[in-house]
């Protein structure tokens, strides 16, 4: 997207030229593009798109987004543009609201990713998103322990001397288990730097 070669970037004058040339700027966020005003972005100057609106260099418009144009006045963000719509929102009226039909985890990955705190969230959506959030990381938590139970299962099978076999196979093999576990550890350490030892002195 870039007119430079890869070898020769835009120089910071270019870059500045590129800016008074135009009071708005064109946001591509995965294919869709938004048009919005460079100041409108001034008001939140720590986020991703307010870093970019005083980013001076080509190594720090790179670190912002993915690809640019200055000849288009166009800024590239290879992500899917589901809430994009909404993030901008929040640069024009201050008031961030949730994408109602989006993965909840998805949208706070949005957000994160914008570099928007998801407590400036409108008071209309912040209990709905928070509750959200912590029933899908609760139903993820447990479908982990799940997954995690099945492979053990797996691994040291369901009848009466599956027990024993995983309390002898963390004795032999996770010292971090158990007292048991870690003097059986240092035991082995030690009864093989003994026949090292021994071996050497022979030959």
């Amino acid at each position: 997207m870039r007119d430079a070669s890869a070898d020769r970037v835009p120089s910071r004058d270019q870059i500045a030229a590129s800016r008074l040339t135009s009071a708005r700027v064109l946001l591509n966020v995965g294919g869709e593009c938004h048009e919005v005003l460079w100041h409108t972005l001034e008001r939140l100057p720590t986020s991703r798109l307010g870093r970019l609106r005083s980013a001076v260099s080509h190594e720090q418009i790179i670190r912002l987004c993915d690809d640019y144009s200055l000849a288009g006045n166009e800024y590239f963000f290879d992500r899917h543009p589901r809430s994009f719509a909404c993030i901008l929102n929040m640069y024009r009226t201050g008031r961030l609201h949730m994408v109602d039909e989006m993965c909840v985890l998805a949208f706070h990955e949005d957000v994160k990713y914008w570099g928007l705190n998801e407590a400036l969230m409108e008071t209309c959506c912040q209990h709905r998103y928070f509750q959200k959030k912590e029933q899908v990381e609760e139903e993820m938590r447990k479908i982990g322990e799940a997954c995690l139970d099945r492979t053990k299962e797996e691994e040291f099978g369901r009848d009466s001397c599956a027990p024993y076999r995983k309390r002898l196979w963390d004795l032999m093999e996770k010292p971090q288990t158990s007292m048991s576990a870690r003097v059986s550890h240092s035991l082995s350490v030690c009864l093989c730097v003994a026949t090292h030892t021994h071996n050497r002195v022979i030959k």
